[in-house]
């Protein structure tokens, strides 16, 4: 494989990681800050007291947000987050290395 050929697969490679970032942030069914906002919130509640196994901490802080609790529930639910630490322990490593895509895709509420 020459070099010509090998930076053409390396390009290729990065515009499909770009756009699978884009993909996954349109698919979000609230903002990039709220979401980071409920891993927050979950950090401290999390601190203070184990899980439960439910969405509690999630639902509360979506409601007092007054975000679409059924839709991100929902998205939650399809992403490993099914209780409150697997929406940290596998939602919230999802949103690590998003900002250079979100220079690219606008979300509207």
């Amino acid at each position: 494989m020459t070099n010509e050929e090998k930076s053409k697969q390396l390009a290729l490679k990065k515009a499909f990681k770009q756009q699978e970032k884009q993909a996954f942030i349109a698919s979000l069914p609230m903002q990039v800050d709220d979401f980071h906002d409920l891993f927050e919130n979950l950090d401290v509640k999390l601190s203070d007291e184990p899980c439960d196994h439910t969405l509690a901490h999630t639902e509360a802080f979506l409601h007092q947000q007054e975000l679409p609790v059924q839709k991100v529930i929902f998205w939650l639910n399809q992403h490993g987050g099914c209780c409150d630490c697997e929406v940290l322990g596998n939602v919230e490593e999802k949103f690590e290395n998003l900002q250079d895509a979100l220079t690219v895709v606008c979300y509207t509420k």
